[in-house]
């Protein structure tokens, strides 16, 4: 079923994979260009799929089989390339470095890779 979406809706996944849940706030912090047109968009789509839940601001994957699947559709020597691109995404941000949380988000992500 992943496999059958559109593209930018795969690849929105993929990013969501790597967090797990994320919420709008952090979505609109990535640079957008960087990873797809319009995240949000395509987590909508996703959801209507029942693929992905949404909590008020929190996007989540429905399962955790179905984040799992996603993670593993990103070819293993890509996967530390998307963590610290979204790592570096993160941290160019000022009001990264005014959020504690936000922060320890963007470093997670680039200790990762």
């Amino acid at each position: 079923k992943l496999q059958q979406l559109p593209h930018d809706v795969i690849e929105t996944l993929k990013v969501l994979s790597c967090f797990g849940q994320m919420n709008t706030s952090t979505i609109q912090l990535l640079d957008l260009g960087q990873f797809v047109p319009d995240m949000v968009e395509s987590l909508e789509v996703a959801m209507k799929e029942g693929i992905v839940d949404k909590a008020g601001p929190i996007f989540a994957f429905s399962h955790d089989m179905l984040q799992e699947s996603t993670y593993n559709l990103i070819p293993v020597e890509e996967r530390k390339l998307l963590h610290v691109n979204i790592g570096r995404s993160l941290a160019q941000d000022v009001m990264v470095a005014q959020n504690a949380e936000l922060c320890t988000l963007a470093v997670d992500q680039i200790n990762i890779s």
